[in-house]
């Protein structure tokens, strides 16, 4: 079997006793802070050590993309802080702190399903041991690394060449402010069986797709069809940015949370974004999540990638609190597009006539693509047995000033398929 895959190789230096198992427990480590650093899935790349020809001494890693063609995953490794960023997770992963490199009480032995073991590395399993790799992984948060050419992305002039329509005055408002080279231009997106989808105007690593929307695309049925694309890319586990250039606030700001660069948001004097380390958490700021990554990751039980930590004034913070940004007109009434709104979570009590963040697998928001939304929540209930109750229907209802936006119906909804994640407390700013 053969096929075109996006790799990185990186040799290290190995003790003479523990190589197999330094060079197999470094490959882990670095496949587990990158997924943590880019929001990678534990799927979409793998891992394998080779020894270095004529030389004992070393062993070569090789990082590849499992999806044939490659996606721009790994490409992350050459922007900006890629290789100390991963680095750093990789020691969190390990149950050390990256900054004073000491143990947490709760650290293992040797390995464990916390940091180095997982399903899909079992046949690995005795040879892992995360003591070996951890003082070369603290070297590494200190390492420069000037990329090849194979790490660049386009050149923004030939970017610029070959912009069609509205997409020049994005492309240079794009190069003004310092975002980094898109890797791909006018790219057919393709399913599974290799059929096309649509064409990405700009592709950014981690599957990252923008598009650039002229006043065509205000037509009904242009709409329709661009909404249905969106959601065909969001199934195939892309992430859509639409860019209109009358609303380029809006677009640049969330591809700038899409790339995870909080530095790169729109300057708002009311929007003070500050990393984790200068924040004071649940006190002057809250968590800055976008609305997929917390749906995702707080109806599975887990913390989302943040990214930012946001100034909030004039209200009483506590943790649950996070700051999302909302674009769509279907809750305009309450909250304007492109808003950025605190959420708290859990939701307590009634839940009836309430604004919340839902999510469910069996329907698409048409808005986001997603399988979440924000609506006015409204349930009908029936007893059940042992004095419970279920839900025999649970509304999602717009408040929009536009008629087209019409209510989710879910009956028999159950807990496993129908999640409430949070609940709308106010709009921070637009």
């Amino acid at each position: 079997m053969h096929g075109l895959h996006d790799l990185v190789t990186v040799e290290f230096p190995v003790p003479p006793q523990d190589g197999e198992r330094f060079a197999w427990s470094m490959a882990y480590a670095l496949l587990g802070g990158f997924q943590v650093a880019f929001s990678a899935e534990e799927s979409e790349l793998g891992a394998h050590v080779f020894d270095v020809p004529a030389d004992g001494s070393r062993k070569r890693i090789l990082l590849y993309e499992t999806d044939e063609g490659g996606t721009g995953l790994l490409r992350n490794l050459w922007e900006r802080d890629g290789w100390r960023r991963t680095a750093r997770r990789a020691l969190e992963l390990l149950h050390v702190d990256p900054d004073t490199g000491k143990q947490r009480d709760d650290a293992c032995e040797t390995a464990c399903y916390d940091c180095l073991l997982s399903y899909f590395n079992q046949q690995h399993h005795d040879l892992l041991d995360r003591r070996l790799v951890i003082d070369v992984l603290r070297q590494m948060l200190t390492v420069e690394l000037e990329p090849g050419e194979g790490g660049r992305g386009l050149d923004w002039d030939t970017v610029k060449s070959a912009a069609v329509g509205a997409e020049l005055e994005v492309i240079e408002e794009l190069e003004r402010r310092g975002f980094p080279r898109p890797i791909g231009q006018h790219a057919v997106i393709r399913d599974a069986k290799g059929a096309p989808v649509t064409e990405a105007d700009l592709v950014y690593p981690n599957k990252i797709v923008v598009w650039v929307h002229g006043q065509p695309h205000h037509r009904e049925h242009v709409r329709r069809r661009d909404a249905e694309l969106e959601r065909r890319l969001r199934s195939l586990g892309y992430r859509v940015v639409t860019v209109w250039p009358e609303r380029l606030e809006e677009g640049l700001g969330e591809l700038a949370e899409r790339l995870q660069r909080p530095e790169l948001l729109p300057r708002r004097p009311l929007l003070r974004i500050v990393p984790r380390e200068k924040a004071e958490a649940y006190v002057r700021h809250l968590p800055l999540y976008t609305l997929e990554a917390a749906a995702g990751a707080f109806s599975e039980g887990q913390i989302p990638q943040e990214a930012g930590w946001v100034e909030v004034e004039g209200c009483n913070l506590r943790e649950g609190m996070f700051v999302a940004r909302v674009v769509g007109e279907s809750m305009n009434r309450r909250i304007p597009n492109g808003a950025y709104c605190i959420f708290r979570r859990p939701v307590e009590g009634s839940r009836n006539g309430r604004v919340l963040l839902v999510q469910h697998r069996d329907f698409t928001d048409p808005e986001t693509g997603g399988h979440y939304t924000v609506k006015v929540y409204q349930s009908e209930k029936e007893a059940a047995e042992e004095g419970e109750w279920r839900h025999t229907v649970i509304r999602l209802i717009p408040d929009s000033t536009d008629p087209a936006f019409q209510p989710m119906e879910l009956r028999q909804a159950s807990e496993e398929d129908f999640r409430v994640v949070a609940e709308f407390l106010t709009v921070l700013r637009r």
